[in-house]
């Protein structure tokens, strides 16, 4: 009786793993990538009210005015500030998942390998097996053939 493969329990429960990583390394990319998007807009958006408070003075502000954007401005600082930090965090939470997700692979692929030696050696045994067989058969034909023939 063939035994089995002793530890394809723990290489499926490492496949499982591996999905499992895979699946919040994608969803930590995809935090990371709109944290970017976002960082972007936001830039965007700081750059084109500078712009405006530049057409602005040239056109002459108030010191209300003119202290208003600056105020602005400050939390427009601020929120790009946040931003960046926010998207330094989540970066490196994608890059912690990345390399969770990279161990799980290198667990499964020492896995596979154990399993498929496992499987040559299993199909060694078998082919050694039937070989034997095939040549106790041909042993017990040519015994047989010699019993049969008449002497001469």
């Amino acid at each position: 009786m063939t035994q089995g493969f002793r530890f394809q329990f723990l290489l499926e429960q490492a496949q499982e793993r591996g999905e499992k990583s895979a699946r919040l390394m994608g969803g930590a990319k995809s935090s990371w990538q709109a944290g970017e998007q976002k960082l972007q807009q936001l830039t965007r958006f700081v750059d084109d009210y500078r712009q405006r408070l530049f057409a602005s003075q040239q056109a002459g502000l108030s010191v209300n005015q003119w202290r208003d954007y600056q105020l602005f401005m400050l939390k427009l600082d601020t929120a790009v500030k946040q931003q960046q930090a926010d998207v330094n965090l989540l970066l490196q939470r994608f890059e912690e998942a990345k390399a969770a997700w990279m161990e799980t692979q290198k667990q499964v692929k020492a896995l596979q390998a154990l399993a498929e030696r496992h499987e040559k050696a299993r199909q060694a045994v078998a082919l050694k097996r039937e070989q034997k067989e095939l040549d106790e058969y041909a042993s017990k034909m040519t015994f047989r053939r010699f019993q049969e023939e008449p002497d001469q």
